[in-house]
C-alpha cells in the first residue's frame, strides 16, 4: 500500500560508509515506485529520522523476484546503528523478500513495518505486525578498509613454475 514501509536495522559499532542497498522484490500487476532510505534508530532499532542525502528510489518492475539496486548521489558516512527503510511511494502491490528465521539466530528483532495499525501511520515490530519475526532481504552497500600482505614461495619466477601465495588479512571490526 501507499506509503508503507519497511525496515532492517544494522548493528555498526563505528562508523562505515554506505553508497546504496540493494534489495529483492517483485510487483503484483504495474510498476511500482520505492523510495530507499537510511534512517537512525533508537535503542530498540525502530527507524527515527532519516540520515541526509541517503534517499533514493527504483522503479520494480517485474513479477519474478529480482534484485534491485539504489546508489546514492553521494556515498554517506553513518556512525553507530542505523535502518534500511523501503517505503512504497505508488499504490499499488509491491512484495518484498524476507527471512523468517528462528528467533535465535543473529539479526533477530530488527525489523519494523510502517502502516496504519488502526490509530493512524506509525511503525510496530514484526513480531507485533505480522506475528512473525520477519527480516526484509535489503542490505546496505557498504566499504571499509582492508589490509592485506602477500608473501610468495618464491620470487624468482619461470614460465610454469608453481608459486604459492601466503596473505594475511585484517579487515575492519564489523557486527
Amino acid at each position: 500500500a501507499q506509503n508503507e514501509m519497511e525496515s532492517q536495522a544494522y548493528l555498526n559499532p563505528g562508523t562505515t560508509t554506505v553508497s546504496g542497498v540493494i534489495f529483492y522484490a517483485t510487483k503484483a500487476t504495474t510498476n511500482v515506485t520505492v523510495e530507499v532510505s537510511l534512517y537512525n534508530v533508537d535503542a530498540a532499532f525502530m527507524p527515527t529520522t532519516v540520515i541526509a542525502g541517503t534517499t533514493g528510489t527504483v522503479s520494480v518492475t517485474g513479477t519474478a523476484a529480482a534484485e534491485y539496486t539504489v546508489t546514492f548521489t553521494t556515498p554517506v558516512s553513518v556512525t553507530g546503528n542505523y535502518a534500511v527503510v523501503l517505503k512504497n511511494t505508488t499504490n499499488k502491490t509491491l512484495n518484498i523478500y524476507a527471512n523468517n528465521a528462528k528467533v535465535t539466530t543473529y539479526g533477530e528483532g530488527l525489523g519494523y513495518v510502517y502502516y496504519d495499525a488502526g490509530s493512524g501511520m506509525e511503525w510496530i515490530d514484526h513480531q507485533t505486525g505480522y506475528g512473525q519475526d520477519f527480516e526484509i532481504l535489503a542490505h546496505p552497500i557498504v566499504s571499509y578498509p582492508i589490509t592485506t600482505y602477500y608473501t610468495a614461495s618464491d620470487y624468482t619466477i619461470c614460465p610454469t613454475t608453481q608459486v604459492s601465495f601466503t596473505t594475511t588479512v585484517a579487515p575492519q571490526t564489523l557486527m
